[in-house]
């Protein structure tokens, strides 16, 4: 290659570099003025990063940045949407200048679809530095940044909320909160459901602040962070006006809601409605509506075998629980279909429940049955007889059944071969016991065992085995 050649590729290289320009406000000192509201458009593009800047306090380590500045604006929240063109990961970050020093205000990163947004609250005379800052991992690109004032907050108490409930949207910017109130009287138990229509993703959360309050800086009585189904009891003298406040978390965009509230039903809370065994219970529960969760309760009065079975195609969650609110056993999984639980409980009272899994509804039959567990003892009328004496069988079953049949098998000891099956005894239970007559075929060692088979309401149990030795 010439040196003509050389020279003419080392100008054009010079050309290219002087070609990338960084942005206008790729330096805080030199950041671009900001009004509220307004939308710009920005890039990233061959922006740098100053090993001064301050720390973006994301969860996101920062790459190059481009400055904004907003100066004295009105008192009160200012929101910030950014929306990355390319979809890039972003944040943007918000400091408040003081006496030459930089406070964090708010940072939010961008979703996988490119979208972020946060808001701060202004003060007086307030004067703000906007940094947006690309991934360090991630390519720079071109951004809209867009900045707004949010709707005011709720004035509290709120409106009543309806008797059929409120719907409503909440966003983490745009309409961070919105407010309900409603009279509950001292000592009704309320039940407060607040959904989003699907399985649970936390967009949305609720809080109950105490009586009578007039701010939303109240203190709160009860909080759900994500919504759902909560209940509420005010105590002695707290009746009187509560707000009910549902606030849009850090992911709620244009998140919609249905917020229902109402006393406690008698199929809500203990004692619960019976659960008869063999008997059939109907009813419906959904997550997206106030009557989210049903309650049964029964009575064990022998140790028994308790299978309680829910059938039903919805999205519902079974629970066998003690009095005092303790789990034994729960077919809580996500997903439809029917589902059942099976224990071995002693004498004592239980509880049911039946509860909407976050974004489940159906209608379900609730099926128990209940087998008490029995305990057989066989006993001969003598340990030994002569040989052509016959022997007296008993078999008692405890507590008494109601019906089954029992069977008593004969095993004569062999020295060559061991114990060998000779006869089988069959009968029906009547007042708790079964007996048989057996004359033994040859002398020596008898075992016998004795089986109850079971009833409908009486589970099968096996006796000890009982020896009886035939003389010669």
């Amino acid at each position: 290659m010439t040196t003509r050649a050389l020279a003419l590729l080392a100008l054009l290289g010079t050309a290219a570099v002087a070609l990338a320009v960084a942005p206008a406000n790729d330096d805080r000192n030199a950041a671009e003025p900001l009004g509220v509201p307004a939308t710009v458009r920005g890039t990233t593009v061959d922006a740098t990063r100053d090993d001064t800047d301050p720390f973006a306090f994301c969860r996101l380590a920062l790459g190059p940045s481009v400055w904004y500045r907003i100066d004295s604006p009105a008192p009160g929240r200012v929101a910030l949407e950014v929306q990355s063109a390319e979809g890039a990961g972003l944040a943007v970050a918000v400091f408040r200048r003081t006496a030459g020093d930089l406070t964090p205000e708010v940072c939010a990163t961008t979703s996988d679809r490119g979208s972020g947004a946060a808001f701060f609250t202004a003060a007086p005379r307030g004067r703000y530095l906007v940094q947006v800052a690309s991934g360090v991992r991630a390519d720079p690109g071109r951004f809209v940044l867009r900045t707004f004032r949010p709707e005011p907050l709720p004035r509290i108490p709120g409106p009543t909320l309806p008797a059929r409930g409120a719907t409503g949207t909440v966003d983490v910017v745009r309409d961070t909160e919105d407010a309900f109130s409603l009279v509950m009287r001292a000592g009704t138990t309320y039940r407060i459901n607040l959904s989003t229509g699907t399985a649970s993703d936390c967009r949305v959360g609720l809080r109950i602040l105490e009586r009578g309050a007039t701010s939303l800086d109240a203190a709160t009585v009860v909080r759900a962070r994500c919504g759902g189904y909560v209940t509420y009891t005010p105590g002695p003298e707290e009746t009187g006006r509560y707000s009910l406040v549902v606030t849009g978390n850090r992911n709620a965009r244009r998140a919609r809601y249905r917020l229902q509230a109402a006393p406690l039903a008698a199929d809500d809370q203990a004692p619960g409605l019976p659960l008869p065994a063999a008997g059939l219970r109907r009813g419906s529960v959904s997550a997206r509506g106030i009557d989210r969760l049903d309650l049964y309760r029964f009575t064990v009065t022998h140790r028994s075998l308790e299978t309680v079975r829910l059938l039903t195609s919805g999205d519902i969650a079974l629970r066998l629980m003690r009095p005092n609110g303790r789990t034994i056993a729960c077919a809580c999984e996500s997903g439809g279909g029917s589902r059942e639980i099976e224990r071995n409980l002693a004498p004592g009272d239980y509880l049911v429940s039946v509860r909407a899994n976050d974004g489940g509804a159906g209608r379900y039959r609730l099926v128990r049955r209940e087998r008490t567990i029995t305990t057989s003892v066989l006993t001969a009328g003598s340990a030994t007889i002569s040989r052509g004496q016959a022997v007296t069988l008993r078999l008692a079953v405890i507590p008494t059944p109601d019906a089954g049949s029992v069977r008593v098998d004969a095993f004569q000891f062999d020295p060559l071969d061991g114990w060998r099956f000779r006869a089988r005894l069959r009968g029906s239970v009547r007042g708790g016991a079964a007996s048989f007559t057996y004359r033994p075929t040859g002398s020596g060692p008898w075992r016998f065992r004795g089986e109850y088979r079971g009833s409908r309401a009486f589970s099968p149990s096996t006796a000890r085995t009982v020896s009886v030795t035939v003389q010669p």
